[in-house]
């Protein structure tokens, strides 16, 4: 590339078998698959590690806490959980990270008429289909997980869905995948692709560290930008139907440590380490510019 006398580089080129825009959970884990397979990878991101949605989650693997219906997408959530934990065993091998994978269970907690419906339609389900899942009343509930609102009508011990702390695999992840080969170019933002004959021969990017730009060559491109996709896709003609949320959870210690994750509809309760839990959420759908705070 071209340098300025400051040190910026300017138009600096940089090529690979694959170019990943996005640095998140999907991205990496892509990236550091391709690596394994002796492919020549680049990750570039707008961010830092896990400062998008990444690392904004609450970790659940849990497809069976959230199948009303069986169809192909929850045999694909089903197919994911059920092969995580040999995942997750490697990428803390690789990383020499913990990431917190606990197998506890999920309890699905009740108090309103159309909650305890739609909690009696997941077991109706799941049940026809052989899943593992055990009902609850609401005292058995209280006595499964200790200060849970005497309210509660009925509840649903789920243990095949799991939990794990999304920040830190997030961060193992790039540590596995930098050492699989893969290049991750953080603070560089995609800003358009060039296009010749129908394919996307190159990306350009804007390196917000150092300052100029940045362009990216490449056989393929994977586009895993989460919400940051639509945009980038308009660019090339291709419309896709997602759209930016926002939301906000706590962070909290407690007397004692939670012992398994307690969800209520959308709401939930995710233990950490020792006696910290997460509280969630509320969906907004906003502006791109309003994701930030």
């Amino acid at each position: 590339g071209r340098t300025t006398q400051m040190g910026q580089t300017r138009n600096s080129a940089k090529t690979a078998d694959i170019v990943i825009i996005g640095g998140g959970i999907i991205g990496s884990a892509i990236a550091f698959r391709l690596a394994q397979a002796g492919v020549k990878v680049a990750v570039i991101d707008r961010g830092e590690p896990g400062s998008e949605a990444s690392g904004a989650a609450a970790g659940m693997i849990a497809p069976q806490g959230e199948m009303l219906e069986p169809d192909p997408f929850f045999e694909l959530c089903k197919t994911s959980r059920d092969i995580y934990p040999d995942f997750v065993a490697e990428i803390e091998d690789l990383s020499k990270e913990s990431v917190d994978y606990r197998r506890d269970g999920t309890l699905l907690v009740a108090i309103e008429a159309h909650e305890c419906e739609e909690l009696e339609h997941i077991y109706t389900n799941q049940t026809r289909l052989g899943l593992p899942l055990e009902r609850l009343t609401g005292a058995d509930a209280l006595k499964r997980v200790a200060g849970l609102s005497p309210q509660i009508k009925i509840a649903l011990v789920v243990d095949g869905d799991h939990w794990l702390d999304n920040e830190r695999l997030a961060g193992a992840l790039v540590k596995a995948g930098e050492k699989a080969g893969v290049k991750f170019h953080w603070r560089s933002t995609a800003t358009g692709f060039k296009v010749e004959g129908g394919r996307v021969e190159s990306l350009q990017a804007t390196d917000d560290r150092k300052g100029g730009s940045l362009t990216f060559s490449a056989n393929q491109f994977v586009l895993a930008a989460g919400c940051w996709s639509k945009p980038l896709a308009a660019a090339l003609g291709i419309s896709l139907g997602m759209e930016p949320c926002h939301g906000q959870m706590i962070e909290f210690e407690t007397c004692n440590e939670l012992p398994c994750v307690v969800r209520a509809g959308i709401h939930y309760l995710v233990p950490r380490r020792g006696r910290t839990v997460l509280a969630g959420t509320t969906p907004e759908y906003v502006s791109y510019t309003n994701l930030t705070l």
